[in-house]
C-alpha cells in the first residue's frame, strides 16, 4: 500500500508520517527542504501543485495533516487561512479525481466547525456552527470532500480532531503555559478554568487514522476523533503545574473564538475498534519531558 502524508513536517503529520514509514510504503511532502530523504518532495506553501507526484507514483491513501491550525490567526491573516485550509484541499481532492481516482483522501478536519455546542457530547450530525474563520475554513474542507465523493465518486472521509497534544506541538495550551513557567513564578493562565476539553494524545490520533484507513466506508462523511471525556481546564492545569513545580491562577481573560465545553462522542470509532493507550497525565508528563529537552 502507498500512502501519501502531505504536511508530513508539521506536528500530526511527522507523526503519521513516522507511524507508516515503519509499515508500509509512504511518502511526505510539506514546505520544508529535507534532502536526507528519497521519499520526501519539497511543495510551495499556497497553491501547491502535487500533479508531477501524482504522475510518477501511484497511491492507494492520501493523509492530508497541512494547513493552518491557528485560530486567532485566523482572524488576522484570513486569506492566507482559507488559502491553506480550503483551496490546496480542493486543489489535491481535483489531482486526485484527473489523476488516480481510486486515491482513498483522509481529510483532516477539526472540532473548530461544532463551535459552542448546545449539548455534550457533540454527536457528528450535530448543528456545526464555527465560531471563528478557522472554524469556517475546515467546514469548507469538509464539504469538499462530500462533493468530491457525491459528484466523482473520490473515495474521502474528514476526521474532525478535538484536542490533539503531544511531543512536538509548539503552540497552543500547553506549549503557552510551559512557556510562560520559564521566566514566571506564578503562571498567568487564560480562563476562569470551568472550560473544557476532550484530548487525545498524538498517537493515539495516529491509531485512529490508521483504523480509517482499514475500516472507513469513505463516503464523505465526517467522524469525530477524540477520547469522550470532558476534561476541565482547571484539573488539567493542576496536573500540570505540580509536574513543573509552579504555581498558577486563573486571569478570566477569554477570547470568543474559543469554545466553552466540548466532549465528543466517539461511538464510530470505538466500533473500529479504538480504544486510548495513553492518559491525559501520561500524555503530559510526556510533553513535559520534551519541552524541557528543548531548553
Amino acid at each position: 500500500m502507498n500512502i501519501l502524508v502531505i504536511g508530513s513536517k508539521g506536528f500530526v503529520g511527522r507523526h503519521v508520517y513516522s507511524y507508516f514509514k515503519n509499515r508500509s510504503s509512504c511518502f511526505g511532502c510539506d514546505i520544508i527542504p529535507d534532502d536526507s530523504d528519497n521519499n520526501y518532495f519539497l511543495i510551495t506553501d499556497f497553491n501547491s501543485d502535487l500533479t508531477g507526484l501524482f504522475l510518477s507514483h501511484n497511491f492507494d491513501i492520501c493523509i492530508n495533516c497541512s494547513g493552518s491550525a491557528n485560530v486567532h490567526d485566523s482572524l488576522i491573516n484570513t486569506v492566507r487561512d482559507f488559502e491553506l485550509n480550503v483551496f490546496n484541499v480542493i486543489l489535491t481532492l481535483d489531482i486526485i479525481k484527473q489523476k488516480q481516482p481510486n486515491c482513498k483522501y483522509i481529510n483532516l478536519s477539526s472540532a473548530a466547525v461544532y463551535g459552542n455546542p448546545t449539548t455534550l457530547p457533540v454527536q457528528s450530525d450535530t448543528q456545526v456552527l464555527p465560531v471563528s474563520p478557522y472554524g469556517l475554513h475546515k467546514l469548507m474542507s469538509e464539504q469538499l470532500c462530500l462533493e468530491y465523493f457525491s459528484y466523482f465518486g473520490i473515495p474521502t472521509i474528514s476526521l474532525r480532531v478535538f484536542s490533539a497534544f503531544g511531543p512536538g506541538l509548539k503552540k497552543q495550551i500547553f506549549w503557552d503555559w510551559f512557556c510562560k513557567s520559564q521566566n514566571q513564578e506564578i503562571v498567568s493562565v487564560n480562563g476562569n478554568g470551568n472550560e473544557s476539553r476532550d484530548y487525545i494524545y498524538i498517537e493515539d490520533l495516529v491509531t485512529v487514522i490508521d483504523l480509517a484507513i482499514n475500516f472507513s466506508v469513505f463516503d464523505g462523511s465526517c467522524i469525530n476523533v477524540a477520547n469522550g471525556n470532558e476534561i476541565f481546564i482547571k484539573d488539567i492545569a493542576d496536573i500540570y503545574f505540580t509536574k513543573l513545580h509552579k504555581e498558577y491562577y486563573f486571569n478570566g481573560n477569554s477570547n470568543s473564538v474559543d469554545p466553552l465545553n466540548w466532549r465528543a462522542d466517539i461511538e464510530i470509532i470505538k466500533r473500529w475498534g479504538y480504544k486510548p493507550k495513553t492518559s491525559i497525565e501520561d500524555g503530559l508528563i510526556k510533553y513535559i519531558e520534551w519541552a524541557k529537552e528543548l531548553n
